[in-house]
């Protein structure tokens, strides 16, 4: 056991597989498996709070042993993370004049079952009455300038998510401004023209944490 543990220090079992019709490389941990980029500033990304590897799709993927790319950190993109979910909380109480909580476990549902049977997700952020609730996605264009296919489906499952809340509440999802010198919109942008036709009363905006400024889409 002692053995094995000291071999996953050093690699770890790469899936190349799909994840939203997305292809991409999965690191296999146990029953879970963690979405993987070799970029300098990212890492292994636990998808959807570590979902089972029965809802991986193997389609014509193989199994391989990979080394871990020694530049990844494990801390680095949650604390940027965090760190822009407070720059967006601290905004909104700003400019709404209330305060806002992190991480708020609210009852979801469709509208077809009895809302005694709702089910508590956690939201990024909400006021206290729970009247406004927010999701926050610090995510950037590759270095390339290619849509960052794996994390716009994480957008959709927020935006899946709040579709759940009833109409009465107002719903965000605020992304970070994004910019590449090889395209003429924004990330956020991107993902509005793509996206609006199932977005419903969900608003994007899209949040520059250097100018604090917000821009509603």
């Amino acid at each position: 056991m002692r053995k094995y543990q000291s071999l996953l220090s050093d690699i770890q079992i790469v899936v190349v597989g799909y994840f939203y019709g997305h292809k991409n490389d999965y690191l296999i941990l146990g029953k879970h498996y963690y979405w993987f980029m070799p970029l300098p500033d990212n890492l292994a990304v636990d998808l959807i709070n570590r979902t089972a590897t029965d809802n991986l799709e193997y389609r014509d993927g193989h199994t391989i042993i990979k080394e871990l790319n020694p530049r990844m950190s494990n801390s680095d993109n949650p604390k940027k993370g965090a760190e822009f979910q407070r720059q967006v909380q601290h905004w909104f109480a700003m400019n709404y004049g209330v305060p806002f909580e992190l991480e708020v476990p609210i009852p979801i549902g469709s509208k077809q079952i009895d809302p005694r049977d709702f089910k508590e997700h956690k939201f990024d952020l909400a006021n206290e009455d729970r009247t406004i609730v927010i999701e926050c996605k610090r995510y950037t264009w590759t270095e390339t300038g290619n849509v960052p296919s794996a994390k716009m489906g994480f957008t959709n499952e927020a935006a899946f998510y709040l579709s759940l809340l009833n109409e009465t509440k107002e719903k965000y999802i605020v992304m970070l401004k994004s910019n590449t010198s090889k395209r003429s919109e924004t990330l956020a942008e991107y993902y509005y023209r793509t996206n609006k036709h199932l977005l419903g009363d969900i608003v994007i905006a899209e949040y520059d944490p250097v100018l604090d400024e917000m821009r509603f889409l």
